[in-house]
């Protein structure tokens, strides 16, 4: 019980830490109150720059904090590694809105799901039940792995573009 006063009385309403985040990493005891205290005052209170520390300083792995974000906050986890990604799949989405939304779609077990680096965003999530219907899992994923995942696409698309290109090459030089 002690912890959760302390959670109470570091993280104060005008921090912009994330309490419930901090409260299990303290419960869990990933950090000491000490180590905590030490990363708050580093991170000048910024969540983000928090986030950073925590995985810079090795006191868990990205997908072990992307497992406990989206446990204190009540989301589905996915780890993306698991997941089937096709160019099909990223066509449904302009990539400019997978970008700036931080959202894929992609395919599990043949059913279609998305993933987010923000699962809570209501806007978000209105113009996805628009788009795929209004029982669409939405399940968190750590920004760098919808990153990795853009990331391929990007470069599977170039290749497909280059070899399109050099097939109309090839074409025009025989004059197909």
């Amino acid at each position: 019980m002690p912890q959760a006063t302390l959670t109470q009385s570091a993280v104060d309403q005008k921090s912009k830490l994330d309490a419930a985040l901090i409260d299990a990493l303290l419960k869990s005891e990933i950090l000491t109150e000490e180590m905590f205290h030490s990363i708050k005052e580093r991170s000048n209170d910024d969540q983000s720059m928090f986030e950073r520390m925590l995985l810079n300083g090795g006191y868990l792995t990205e997908m072990q904090l992307g497992q406990l974000k989206a446990q204190v906050r009540n989301w589905k986890f996915v780890d993306l590694r698991q997941a089937e990604h096709s160019e099909e799949t990223f066509g449904m989405l302009p990539r400019t809105f997978l970008m700036a939304s931080g959202t894929i779609p992609y395919l599990y077990k043949g059913d279609m799901r998305i993933a987010s680096r923000d699962p809570g965003n209501e806007q978000i999530n209105q113009l996805l039940r628009k788009k795929f219907g209004p029982d669409i899992p939405v399940f968190y994923a750590t920004p760098s792995a919808l990153s990795d995942v853009i990331a391929k696409y990007d470069t599977d698309f170039a290749s497909q573009c280059e070899r399109a290109l050099e097939q109309h090459k090839k074409a025009r030089k025989t004059g197909a």
